[in-house]
């Protein structure tokens, strides 16, 4: 389930060799130091049901307003990325990033299991979110008469709200997989059973977009949640631990 308005939702991979100094570096700082900019409500990580799906991992952010993605004092924390943040940067693999306006949110609870869906289009197309609303509409209807589906939310893709290059992003490698495509909505299913999200990938992918389609639909088991409310939104000046004053 969606805390917030929006969510900025990140799929992506990590070099072999960097696994681990990727989630220490994701827990102990960037996913504290996000939740401390004013209007992000929780950031959720959730690594790959399937051990050999790529992307390995996404990561939920959740904020009140999608225009929390394009506030001055989140791309002022872009274009400031910690000394940590440019050492783990590099080593992202097939990285997708973008904003999203929550359009409907059905349900209760979060569950150890999210299926996450990307609705897209050829970037020539003249196809928008509402063109296809009801065809997304059914999908998602006939997804909460799944078996032990405890939310469903659909989402409003906004790619020109995060269209834009900054410090951090130049240190990623550039995906390919994004050239000729855009986005048009997210579909987001908590399940209580790897089994239940089974059933939600299997209907996802074989539905009718009409002028849309799936670009990936995979499922992640819940590994990290931070909420805002537990993050002192004290100016950011150093890693997390540095914060505890442990070092």
């Amino acid at each position: 389930m969606i805390n917030g308005n929006a969510v900025l939702s990140i799929w992506h991979d990590i070099e072999a060799t960097g696994q681990t100094a990727y989630v220490e570096w994701h827990v102990l700082e960037h996913m504290p130091e996000r939740a401390s900019i004013p209007g992000f409500v929780r950031g959720r990580r959730g690594v790959a049901l399937d051990p050999h799906q790529s992307p390995k991992y996404v990561t939920l952010y959740e904020a009140s307003d999608v225009e929390v993605f394009r506030s001055d004092a989140y791309l002022e924390r872009l274009d400031n990325p910690t000394a940590w943040t440019q050492k783990i940067q590099p080593s992202f693999q097939n990285f997708v990033r973008f904003a999203n306006e929550i359009e409907v949110q059905r349900g209760f609870g979060d569950a150890a299991y999210v299926t996450t869906a990307r609705i897209e289009i050829d970037a020539s197309s003249t196809v928008r979110f509402d063109d296809v609303r009801r065809q997304l509409d059914e999908v998602l209807a006939a997804v909460e008469e799944l078996p032990l589906v405890a939310s469903v939310a659909l989402a409003r893709s906004r790619d020109d709200i995060t269209d834009y290059v900054t410090n951090e992003a130049e240190l990623r490698p550039v995906n390919p997989q994004l050239d000729g495509i855009r986005h048009v909505a997210v579909i987001s299913v908590d399940t209580a059973t790897a089994e239940a999200a089974g059933a939600v990938r299997q209907l996802i992918t074989a539905a009718d977009f009409g002028d849309a389609r799936v670009g990936h639909c995979s499922t992640f088991v819940i590994d990290y949640v931070v909420d805002a409310d537990q993050v002192d939104r004290a100016p950011f000046t150093g890693t997390a631990l540095d914060r505890r004053g442990r070092v």
